[in-house]
């Protein structure tokens, strides 16, 4: 998954002067670069994959060897999900009543150390700056209950940020 620092290993029996290494989300049409021209020996370097969604990601080394150089890729593709914070609750045009709580339920494929939660109003097509409802939300849960303040607006937009 994005974000998540994996480790990319590799045993060669030659001792490597220097080493590219590259990754593809397209099955090898574009490679972009991790590493260039760097001298690893550890056999093993650690990477951040990029925040998409592809089930094409491969990975690609270049080892270089005296005047010598071998190319090799990863056999089998293999996933990458975009890192997603969805709210499943509020959904749809929901009336605020205030002082009454609102029960906001979210989903997410990530694990932030942080969560932070932000509401923005709208009025007449002019929207407001993000406002912080709370920075300290475990992140464990996937629910919040909500005491909006006493606004008048004709939308509420809802925004949760996780963070590392």
């Amino acid at each position: 998954m994005g974000s998540d620092q994996d480790t990319i290993r590799w045993s060669h029996p030659e001792l490597i002067e220097s080493i590219d290494i590259s990754y593809t989300l397209d099955n090898g049409v574009k490679w972009e670069p991790i590493w260039n021209k760097q001298k690893l020996h550890t056999g093993k370097v650690s990477w951040t994959a990029p925040d998409v969604n592809t089930q094409k990601a491969k990975i690609r080394l270049i080892i270089y060897s005296g005047e010598k150089s071998r190319e090799v890729i990863s056999e089998d593709s293999f996933s990458i999900e975009k890192r997603v914070i969805n709210i499943l609750q509020p959904n749809k045009l929901l009336v605020f009543n205030y002082p009454n709580p609102i029960k906001i339920v979210w989903e997410m494929n990530i694990q932030p150390e942080k969560l932070e939660l932000y509401y923005s109003k709208y009025n007449r097509n002019k929207s407001s700056n993000w406002i912080l409802i709370d920075d300290k939300i475990d992140k464990n849960t996937t629910e919040y209950y909500w005491s909006p303040p006493s606004m008048y607006s004709n939308e509420v937009k809802l925004k949760i940020v996780g963070l590392s």
